[in-house]
């Protein structure tokens, strides 16, 4: 099994069982954008799952990213040895499925832990572990369903659970199962011990699905308007210009020659004369000026060509 983990964080490699590059349009691989994406979400995920697993096994863990790859779901399936169990997980509302493989020294470890093995002793290795002992592993498998669920849950919220489909046992599987592009990231959980740690692959489908809603979540970010702002709520937000005319306030074009500063114009109309409100030019209400406080405002009469449904509203 391979022995070079990173420890600081996953990076895109490539290796016998990537895509196969001149059939990208037809497998749907992802692109570097999602890539990063993936890594960014890996990384938070381990972080939930190294805190849960702790408080399951009662134990110290520093749990490491592993190397990302892209692959085909066949070729993930097909390229377990001996003893790996792979734990199909459903994706509510999404038609697709993600996998966890675990080798079978993870597995037993883990074991040991949960039942309290004596220090210094292990559980024997097998090709196959037994009903019973998935059943006690079941909480183990649920810490990582409830990690991916809170990782994904402000990018792509989704409720990841075990399925009822049978654990895979390794040599189970036909390598021509399927041409689906998945991601391949790898989780160490003792770092020190090569041999212990988990592969996770994510269908490709929900990766660009995923990377889809980051990217229209940063351009309303960018745009300064809020994530549920719609078109009539920004109309509604725009501003228009409000005019009061007085009807029967003219002037003649010599007095507006001759006018000086605190000159007072007379208007020609009495003070309760009704006005005429243009809204960007166009007639919108009439009303008449009234205080309101240590301002004056306008009272609105009627709306223009109204029925009266609006005026009614606006009485009082």
């Amino acid at each position: 099994m391979p022995s070079d983990f990173p420890t600081t964080g996953p990076s895109l490699v490539t290796s016998n069982t990537d895509v196969d590059l001149s059939r990208q349009h037809t497998l749907g691989t992802v692109g570097a954008g999602a890539i990063e994406l993936i890594e960014r979400v890996h990384l938070t995920f381990l972080q939930t799952l190294q805190s849960s697993l702790e408080t399951l096994l009662q134990t110290q863990m520093t749990i490491k990213p592993g190397k990302c790859t892209q692959q085909t779901t066949g070729a993930f399936l097909a390229s377990d040895t001996v003893g790996d169990v792979t734990i199909a997980l459903d994706m509510e509302t999404l038609p697709c499925q993600a996998n966890m493989r675990f080798p079978a020294s993870t597995l037993f470890r883990v074991l040991d832990i949960l039942l309290s093995a004596p220090a210094g002793t292990t559980t024997g290795l097998r090709a196959f572990m037994t009903e019973i002992e998935f059943h006690i592993l079941e909480e183990f498998f649920n810490a990582f369903a409830g990690a991916l669920t809170s990782a994904w849950a402000d990018i792509c919220p989704v409720t990841f659970g075990r399925s009822q489909m049978p654990a895979h046992k390794s040599g189970s599987h036909d390598g021509n199962q399927g041409e689906e592009a998945v991601v391949v990231v790898r989780g160490q959980l003792w770092p020190e011990e090569p041999d212990m740690y988990f592969d996770l692959c994510l269908p490709g489908f929900f990766v660009r699905l995923a990377d889809l809603k980051a990217n229209q979540a940063a351009a309303i970010h960018e745009s300064d308007l809020p994530a549920d702002t719609t078109l009539l709520d920004a109309v509604a937000a725009a501003n228009v210009t409000l005019d009061a005319v007085l009807t029967g306030s003219t002037i003649r074009l010599g007095d507006l020659i001759t006018m000086r500063k605190g000159q007072i114009v007379s208007l020609g109309v009495p003070p309760a004369t009704s006005f005429e409100c243009l809204a960007n030019g166009k007639s919108l209400f009439a009303g008449g000026m009234v205080v309101t406080g240590a301002s004056q405002g306008f009272c609105i009469g009627h709306f223009v060509g109204d029925s009266g449904v609006l005026d009614s509203l606006y009485k009082g």
